[in-house]
């Protein structure tokens, strides 16, 4: 297991410096310079060979990308063009809550999805397996865009003034640092995890026993979770049930029925492991697609996170920042793949890694 995990994380390396190499061209190949985009009217020539020098654009791009190479060797992504401080800063106040909506939008889609996957498939050909599947394929079929518009208005408008109404958008309370709770005298830095946990919008007044603070940030993230997690939701549901109808008409399952086990117990104790591998395999992919595509969703609901950095610096050609979160992004992708097939072994012990 040891070595399957080394040689991974080793394959990783030439992967990730394709994906860097490939975001750095790409950037550089737009259109526009970034001088003008972000001083507007005040770019004049000799502002804009001083803003290029300060920033090593005025060198070729082969030697841009070997000093960039070496500046993410030491942990220096480098200095946003747009906000005039660095990357890492900009990093650790944005990514905690795209992060966070992550992973509420992909626990929503497997807590709800899975049991109505097994649902379906254990009521087959009936009218409740129907209605699932004909619920799943609208929420694939639904943009991200359309269904937060749509859940802002009718949670956020029609429903103002009752038990149901949900914030529409933006953030919840500001809320003290946990640390600072605890009243551990740690070091904070801007960069430190110190701080990025404290970013957390849910995480931090939770650990610091704040729990108004943590229902009412909880309640900003209920609208963009369910919009952003209906689709893998509904994949994760259609794939359940598909898995789990190909496993139950297996030898193995038929010989439990044959033997008197209850259908319950067929379903749940013999089928369902071995259905869970492509599940697996989907919210893996899904966990991913979700942390690089929060973009529509943050701009609907006006969060302040990755999608909305990275919208300001692609228009804005900033370079650095989208170099960053590019690479951020795959390699908790990379991160997730490995996780995902560590645990075949534990879903299907006939597994063998090595």
């Amino acid at each position: 297991m040891t070595g399957y995990i080394l040689r991974r994380l080793i394959l990783a390396i030439p992967v990730i410096i394709g994906i860097l190499f490939f975001t750095f061209a790409l950037t550089r190949l737009l259109p526009s310079d970034p001088c003008r985009q972000q001083l507007q009217e005040h770019a004049t020539e000799a502002v804009c060979r001083e803003f290029n020098r300060r920033h090593g654009l005025d060198q070729p791009i082969p030697e841009q990308f070997r000093r960039y190479l070496g500046d993410i060797a030491r942990g220096d992504f480098g200095d946003s063009f747009e906000y005039g401080y660095s990357v890492s800063r900009l990093m650790v106040e944005r990514f905690p809550r795209t992060l966070e909506l992550t992973v509420y939008a992909m626990l929503f889609a497997i807590i709800v999805g899975v049991p109505l996957g097994i649902i379906s498939a254990y009521y087959h050909h009936s009218a409740i397996d129907v209605g699932t599947m004909v619920g799943a394929n609208l929420g694939v079929s639904m943009p991200v865009f359309w269904l937060g518009l749509m859940l802002a208005y009718v949670f956020g408008v029609l429903l103002k003034d009752t038990i149901f109404w949900l914030p529409p958008g933006g953030s919840g309370v500001d809320t003290r640092p946990f640390y600072e709770v605890w009243g551990l005298s740690v070091e904070a830095s801007e960069t430190s995890i110190w701080t990025f946990i404290a970013h957390m919008d849910t995480l931090n007044p939770l650990l610091g026993g704040n729990l108004a603070g943590f229902w009412d940030n909880f309640r900003h993230m209920i609208l963009p979770m369910a919009a952003l997690g209906t689709i893998p939701l509904s994949i994760i549901a259609r794939m359940s049930r598909s898995s789990l109808l190909e496993v139950l008409g297996q030898n193995y399952v038929r010989t439990a029925r044959a033997k008197g086990v209850r259908e319950r117990g067929v379903v749940f104790k013999h089928a369902f492991r071995n259905a869970m591998l492509p599940v697996v395999t989907i919210i893996g992919l899904s966990f991913g697609s979700l942390l690089s595509g929060a973009v529509l969703t943050e701009t609907v609901f006006g969060l302040s996170g990755v999608g909305d950095a990275l919208f300001s610096a692609i228009t804005g050609r900033d370079y650095t920042v989208v170099q960053a979160f590019t690479i951020v992004i795959a390699i908790i992708f990379v991160f997730v793949n490995l996780v995902v097939d560590i645990l075949y072994v534990f879903l299907d012990p006939r597994i063998r890694l090595e």
